[in-house]
């Protein structure tokens, strides 16, 4: 699951032509050891939303931020895992993205 987040991320930024400026997750995603993974595989820190509605409040937060509001948005409900160091998992990653651009 990592790598398919990493790859969505990847998408987005190339979409946008930019840096996404934070990688949010929460609800079920926020449990177990997928945040962690993250913060591996992607090389950034990780805010795991807490609290009601986490993502949706996260989402809020950023959306606020891109319209410049940054002095009437709380900060994101999260904790922040730091970023690890991807390049373990750069040739699995690669791999995994060959695989996934193979026709079915």
């Amino acid at each position: 699951r990592a790598f398919a987040v990493r790859r969505d991320v990847e998408d987005l930024e190339r979409a946008l032509g930019r840096r996404a400026g934070a990688v949010v997750v929460g609800g079920t995603a926020g449990d177990g050891t997928l945040p962690a993974q993250l913060a591996q595989v992607l090389g950034r820190d990780v805010h795991v939303a807490t609290g009601c509605h986490p993502v949706a409040r996260a989402g809020a937060v950023l959306v606020g931020r891109a319209l410049g509001a940054h002095a009437h948005v709380p900060g994101l409900p999260a904790t922040v895992l730091p970023a690890g160091d991807p390049s373990p998992h750069a040739a699995s990653y690669a791999r995994w993205c060959e695989v996934r651009a193979r026709p079915s």
